[in-house]
């Protein structure tokens, strides 16, 4: 170590371009020694491994490790939610309408998504002159998806895929009014 660090104090007694030479040549030096390091080949480390080994047969053979099916596995399972017949909305309470500090009113309403099991997309449409908010959320605790949603002219609407259970529908609106709800399951 006092080998270096004499190297170190005893640079300074050289011109500047001798320090850039020697630079320089330590560059090369350490690059040269990093990429001439011998590397191990695909071959070396799967001698080295304990991996079994997997034997391929077949003219059109897929591996895909860890997957259980899908189109490489020859077997696709399609997995359908339940169909517009097996389900309805239901509303479970009367909407209640307060009217809020700034003037706006919010409509709040329950309902009940009636079905044997999740359905693929339920689209729900509110239809009302003043819209300008509309929140359809599941009453739980838990992630909810939402897909496209949205407000137009008269209409507020969204789509909720795989849904089921309770529901609680929001709508703030500009003036006290009635609403008109559709809904569809696809």
């Amino acid at each position: 170590m006092r080998d270096v660090i004499s190297v170190i104090q005893s640079l300074h007694a050289y011109p500047f371009w001798a320090k850039v030479v020697l630079l320089g040549c330590l560059l090369i030096i350490g690059t040269v020694l990093f990429f001439a390091r011998p590397e191990v080949t695909m071959d070396q480390k799967a001698k080295t491994d304990s991996a079994p080994n997997i034997t391929i047969t077949g003219d059109n053979a897929v591996v895909s490790s860890g997957q259980t099916g899908g189109v490489t596995a020859r077997n696709v399972i399609v997995v359908q939610g339940a169909t517009a017949a097996g389900a309805r909305l239901v509303p479970l309470d009367s909407p209640t309408q307060q009217q809020q500090p700034d003037g706006t009113y919010l409509t709040t309403a329950k309902f009940l998504l009636e079905s044997p099991f999740p359905v693929a997309n339920l689209r729900l449409e509110v239809h009302g002159e003043t819209i300008t908010q509309m929140q359809f959320l599941p009453n739980r605790v838990g992630g909810v998806m939402i897909g496209n949603s949205g407000i137009r002219q008269g209409v507020a609407f969204t789509n909720l895929p795989n849904a089921s259970g309770q529901y609680v529908l929001r709508v703030h609106s500009a003036k006290a009014e009635k609403f008109s709800l559709q809904y569809a399951v696809e």
